[in-house]
């Protein structure tokens, strides 16, 4: 499979302290998309899943509690995922949280076996593109329009806190040296961010390139 990057500890993206995955490549292209530099398939760095599941077995051993974010990108472009998903779970950890710019309904009319190969290993799916205009600053997803939808009811108890917040997020470098954003960002943060770094005539590098 292709990520950008691994990362833990993440205290966003999730409840608790977890292990987040990035993905490379995703077609949708959403207007205001806070990954812009994963929609390509040109970053990252291929990697096996054997090699991401022994990561995650030995933050687990930091961590019992571990949860697991995928994002991306896309990760249902990724031919392993169900593989890794599977392999997670193996592991016990069942909080895993995906993010896809998918709707639930389109995931089980591309992948007929989508309740077997996917449904059974995910905790939570937040599903739907990034729409810029329904951004409505709540926690865990981008707009409103996009759905937190708990496969594993037992882990609504565990989000409660994180759903009844704001938003979270932190920066954080990356192995090639650039800073990426752990999180979503509150509405219009990245626009100021420019807007300051204009003010001051200092160069704007978009934060996740």
């Amino acid at each position: 499979m292709k990520i950008k990057r691994i990362a833990y500890p993440v205290f966003s993206l999730g409840a608790s302290k977890r292990v987040a995955i990035w993905t490379v490549g995703c077609n949708r292209r959403c207007k205001g998309c806070v990954s812009q530099n994963l929609q390509g398939v040109d970053s990252g760095y291929k990697i096996s899943v054997a090699e991401v599941v022994e990561k995650i077995k030995n933050f687990k051993k930091l961590n019992p509690d571990l949860g697991v974010t995928v994002s991306g990108g896309e990760p249902f472009l990724q031919g392993e995922l169900s593989q890794l998903l599977k392999e997670i779970n193996l592991l016990g950890i069942e909080d895993v949280l995906v993010y896809t710019g998918y709707t639930y309904e389109e995931l089980k009319s591309i992948f007929p076996d989508f309740e077997s190969d996917f449904q059974r290993y995910i905790g939570v799916l937040v599903d739907g593109e990034y729409i810029e205009e329904l951004n409505d600053n709540k926690p865990l997803r981008g707009s409103s329009n996009q759905r937190i939808i708990f496969f594993k009811e037992f882990l609504m108890k565990k989000y409660a806190s994180v759903l009844n917040g704001g938003r979270n997020f932190s920066f954080g470098e990356s192995n090639d040296g650039t800073l990426d954003i752990y999180g979503i960002p509150p509405k219009g943060f990245l626009q100021n961010m420019q807007k300051d770094c204009l003010k001051k005539g200092v160069k704007y590098v978009y934060p996740n390139k």
